[in-house]
């Protein structure tokens, strides 16, 4: 378990508003209802009530279950996952969890950084003259265009 990934995953849960602390034990040994819960979580981030399986009391629930969120997760963000990393859910399943995470958090950068009302303020449609020394160029760049050919 690389301890820089493990911190990553940390910040980037915790900068998403995760529900709970993650300690940097918590994947020393296998821990496949925590791995559950954050790809549930992750799956409620991009839709509501994504109608996904959430049994995972016998190992074909759990193979469903990973299944179906790494299904779900590459058709909506079209990030792909190890679902057998996921599975053993151990040290090798940070990688996996943290592609989740930090696409999500680059999406709330995004989100944050964009103001609608700003942009619609400061755009400004083209003046007539610019518009009329677009044409002109336009043409000069055909009549180019055509000695070339």
């Amino acid at each position: 378990m690389p301890f820089r990934e493990m911190r990553a995953l940390r910040e980037h849960l915790w900068y998403l508003d995760y529900p709970r602390q993650i300690s940097i034990e918590s994947f020393r040994n296998p821990n496949f209802p925590l791995v559950a819960e954050m790809l549930q979580w992750f799956a409620t981030r991009y839709q509501d009530d994504p109608g996904l399986p959430t049994a995972i009391d016998n190992e074909h629930d759990r193979v469903f279950m990973i299944r179906a969120h790494v299904e779900f997760l590459y058709k909506e963000s079209n990030i792909k996952l190890n679902p057998r990393r996921l599975y053993a859910s151990s040290g090798k399943c940070i990688g996996e969890l943290l592609k989740v995470a930090s696409s999500l958090r680059k999406a709330m950068d995004a989100a944050k950084n964009y103001n609608q009302e700003e942009d619609a303020a400061t755009y400004q449609p083209p003046s007539p003259e610019q518009l009329a020394r677009l044409m002109e160029d336009q043409k000069k760049v055909r009549e180019m265009a055509a000695d070339l050919t």
